[in-house]
């Protein structure tokens, strides 16, 4: 068709209709007003599957936080990211956002000396170059979770001071270190105790459930976990419907439900499913049956760029360990019967299954079950000819 396509598909790109998160955008929102007003909030986390618009989300937070006056870094992860330098280079960002170095005075000037000892104290950090004395017995017993802490209410009391507040953004959380979650956790937590302006909004995928508990013992207290799933009804429709308001094209009822049953309503499906039909589409109506022709198109374009890398990143036994999932039919997967089709010991593959989790490609919803982060990843095997 011609005319600008109004799907968009693509990982952490914002779709033309953004339906069915407003609950979620709403509740980060009001939580970033509130810290601005000096009651303390519990960190958001946003959590599930890939492709269901969790970076989406955040970005899209991030926005409002920009146009609230909220000071924010955005931290990505990655596997091999160290994370203790990661946050030092982005706390010395916002102190220049707080005040210059050589102008800086109070506690923005003790948020410098801090950072500057926690710098001291694991090497790889920001480089301060202006001379400063780093103070002794603030940030700098090399223990991170103490450290941080300390850096982290240091630099609220100088947000607090010049009446600003604080964010940090944290994307594929999943990906932290135990000891690293740990930190974050414990620095939030004391940051609300002393009322200070400082949040953490999240997002990863649903391990960081299992992994925020077993970091500490109160973090699904301290933690407001928020599930993104699937689009629900009616905004489902809008998903599909309302990126073509003004184009020219129209779409079936029987249509709409026709691309709801292929991608399960999925945000990233649904851009991929509806950006092919507009491409391909001739004239200014899309039917139930144009969808159905298109729907081998769909797949090939899904497992081309949103399956194939994924499964290319796994090891020779990490795809044997998929494959016996994908074998045994729709998840969830005990992981006994894994083992069984493995023909292995259960107590055998533990650390296999540990690694799969840690690299994102399955997640374990309850004790002793497993499935896939990605929808639909035992059918795209299937497909490919690997089981």
């Amino acid at each position: 068709m011609e005319g600008p396509n109004p799907y968009r598909p693509g990982a952490g790109i914002a779709p033309l209709v953004l339906a069915g998160r407003d609950e979620a955008i709403t509740t980060a929102k009001n939580a970033l007003t509130n810290v601005l007003r000096g009651a303390p909030q519990r960190p958001i986390a946003f959590y599930g599957l890939r492709g269901v618009g969790k970076t989406v989300v955040l970005n899209e937070v991030q926005t409002n936080a920009s146009n609230q006056g909220v000071v924010f870094e955005h931290i990505e992860i990655s596997e091999n990211d160290n994370f203790k330098n990661v946050i030092m280079q982005k706390v010395r960002k916002i102190l220049y956002r707080l005040d210059t170095l050589a102008a800086a005075k109070g506690k923005v000037l003790e948020a410098f000396k801090a950072l500057k000892a926690i710098s001291l104290a694991f090497p790889g950090g920001p480089e301060i170059k202006v001379d400063l004395e780093a103070p002794e017995g603030t940030a700098d017993s090399g223990n991170f979770q103490s450290d941080l802490t300390d850096l982290m209410v240091i630099l609220g009391e100088a947000a607090k001071e010049k009446g600003k507040a604080v964010c940090f953004f944290i994307d594929e959380l999943q990906y932290l270190k135990e000891e690293d979650f740990e930190a974050i956790i414990a620095s939030s937590h004391r940051v609300s105790q002393r009322t200070l302006p400082i949040q953490f909004i999240c997002a990863g995928l649903p391990q960081i459930l299992a992994k925020a508990a077993d970091a500490k013992s109160y973090a699904e207290r301290q933690f407001n976990f928020f599930e993104l799933g699937r689009i629900k009804e009616p905004a489902d429709k809008e998903a599909i419907e309302g990126p073509l308001i003004g184009t020219g094209v129209t779409i079936e009822v029987a249509a709409t439900k026709e691309v709801l049953r292929v991608t399960g309503a999925y945000p990233y499906f649904i851009q991929e499913y509806g950006s092919i039909l507009f491409e391909k589409l001739e004239h200014g109506v899309i039917t139930a049956g144009f969808v159905k022709e298109n729907e081998k198109v769909f797949y090939d374009k899904l497992d081309e760029s949103f399956y194939r890398s994924r499964w290319e990143r796994a090891t020779d036994m990490e795809k044997k360990y998929m494959r016996a999932m994908a074998m045994i039919g729709a998840g969830p997967y005990k992981s006994a019967e894994v083992a069984e089709k493995m023909q292995r010991r259960q107590d055998s593959i533990s650390p296999l299954r540990g690694g799969l989790i840690h690299k994102g490609f399955i997640y374990s919803p309850s004790h002793s079950l497993v499935d896939f982060t990605v929808p639909g990843f035992d059918e795209y095997l299937k497909r490919a000819g690997e089981i």
